[in-house]
């Protein structure tokens, strides 16, 4: 932005050896073509969630998908995640998306009680309970495409809300009610449209819709009054 006012698209002939990864195509564009491409990268195991960029259209992780998957006629296009500020290339502005989170308390609120000698136990069916949403590694992936957030940027997004859950339904969490009634409000999670964006294009089991329904269909923790 501090040379273009607009993005554009910028094309690049490499040639690919087979069974190569989005992100190592754009590591080989920066080494052989072009040093100058920015683009957010770590782990390169589909762990960290940093490396989702839009392939032809639609967010995907560039470390767990292959070329050969997303190319037609040998041609492949892949741009920043949708609905965040584009800072340079492939990197967007996520504060925002962080900023979101912050407002279900993304963490486990474990009450004033003396601290147990040992874990805050919970039983595997509890845990089942939790085990989707857990699996949530905060790639964006879900916001890139969410449609609401598409029009209305204050919406919270499929990512908190399937955070939201991960705590809600957490029966060692005692701040149930805070976070139902923060997600209850306006711009929260009745303005969800249940397109299912979110869970085509998440690279993982948490499947923000699904989390989404379970929260709106079921009470959880009754001893709460949220309302």
């Amino acid at each position: 932005p501090a040379v273009d006012q607009e993005p554009h698209d910028q094309d690049v002939e490499v040639e690919l050896p087979s069974g190569i990864t989005i992100l190592k195509a754009l590591d080989m564009i920066r080494a052989e073509k072009d040093p100058t491409l920015a683009l957010r990268q770590s782990c390169g195991s589909a762990i960290c969630g940093s490396c989702a960029v839009k392939v032809n259209g639609h967010a995907r992780l560039a470390c767990k998908t292959q070329v050969s998957d997303c190319t037609t006629n040998g041609v492949l296009r892949v741009g920043p995640i949708g609905n965040l500020r584009i800072l340079r290339d492939l990197v967007v502005d996520i504060d925002p998306f962080l900023d979101s989170l912050n407002k279900v308390k993304p963490y486990l609120v474990a009450g004033n009680g003396a601290a147990p000698e040992l874990e805050r136990q919970q039983s595997p069916d509890e845990f089942l309970k939790i085990d989707p949403s857990t699996t949530c590694i905060l790639c964006a992936a879900c916001s890139s495409d969410c449609n609401v957030l598409e029009v209305d940027e204050n919406f919270f997004g499929p990512a908190t809300l399937a955070k939201a859950h991960r705590f809600i339904f957490d029966s060692r969490d005692v701040d149930t009610a805070d976070r139902m009634r923060a997600i209850s409000e306006k711009t929260g999670v009745w303005d969800c449209t249940h397109c299912g964006e979110c869970s085509t294009r998440c690279p993982t089991e948490t499947k923000p819709l699904e989390r989404i329904e379970e929260i709106v269909d079921n009470k959880p923790k009754p001893e709460y009054d949220w309302r």
